[in-house]
């Protein structure tokens, strides 16, 4: 059955986007090559303690490789990337 003649669920996103909208809020669209984000998925303990480190690499312009063209964090790479550079 759909609901409001939909096939899927609406988007939260949209939803958010619209809602946020309508109130004078903004949504940041980057579409420069040179703009980038670094979305953390989870948020594990160690996540949380890397971040000033992270942070600060970030601020420095020094970015893993195996980050680079990912927007999801890649724990991992920034784990072995910040323990080289110490």
């Amino acid at each position: 059955m759909k609901y409001l003649n939909r096939g899927y669920p609406r988007s939260p996103e949209i939803m958010l986007f619209k809602r946020v909208g309508s109130a004078g809020g903004w949504r940041l669209n980057l579409k420069s090559e040179k703009a980038w984000l670094l979305h953390p998925a989870i948020k594990p303990s160690r996540y949380l303690e890397l971040l000033p480190e992270i942070h600060q690499a970030i601020l420095q312009a020094q970015v893993p490789i195996e980050q680079r063209g990912y927007a999801d964090i890649n724990l991992c790479a920034w784990e072995t990337f910040l323990a080289k550079s110490t």
